[in-house]
C-alpha cells in the first residue's frame, strides 16, 4: 500500500502545531515520547474513539492526532491537547529507542531529525 503523503499547508499549519521527531511528555500519564506521524483529526475506528472516550476530551475528535513512539516501547496515538512541549531532560530510554528510527538528534532543536520526509515532506 502506498504511503499518504501529508504535506503541511495553511489548513495542517493552523491546525496541526507539532512536528514530527518533537519529544513531549504526556499531559495526563506524564510518559515522554516523540512524534512519528499526525493527522489533522482523529482518524481511528469509532469503535476506538468510544472506548477512549475521545468525545469526551475538551476538544473531541476534531483536534490533531499524533502517532507517537513511547519510551516503554510502545506505539501510542494521542490528542493534541494532551502534548506537552515544555523543555525537560529526555530520558536515556526515549534517547536510545528514539535513535533507531530517526537519522539523529538535534541539540539546539530538541528534536530528532525525521527520515521519512517521503510521507511528512515539510516535518
Amino acid at each position: 500500500m502506498p504511503k499518504t503523503v501529508k504535506p503541511r499547508n495553511p489548513e495542517t499549519s493552523q491546525s496541526v502545531h507539532f512536528k514530527v521527531g518533537q519529544v513531549f511528555r504526556h499531559r495526563r500519564y506524564t510518559y515522554q515520547g516523540v512524534i512519528t506521524g499526525w493527522d489533522v483529526e482523529c482518524a481511528a475506528a469509532e469503535s476506538w474513539m468510544s472506548q477512549m472516550g475521545v468525545d469526551r476530551l475538551s476538544r473531541g475528535r476534531h483536534q490533531s492526532f499524533y502517532h507517537v513512539l513511547v519510551e516503554d516501547k510502545s506505539v501510542r496515538y494521542v490528542a493534541e491537547e494532551n502534548i506537552d512541549d515544555s523543555r525537560f531532560d529526555v530520558s536515556t530510554s526515549l534517547m536510545s529507542l528514539a535513535g533507531r528510527h530517526f537519522k539523529r538528534w538535534d541539540e539546539p532543536s530538541r528534536t530528532f531529525i525525521s527520515n521519512i520526509k517521503d510521507e511528512y515532506p515539510d516535518d
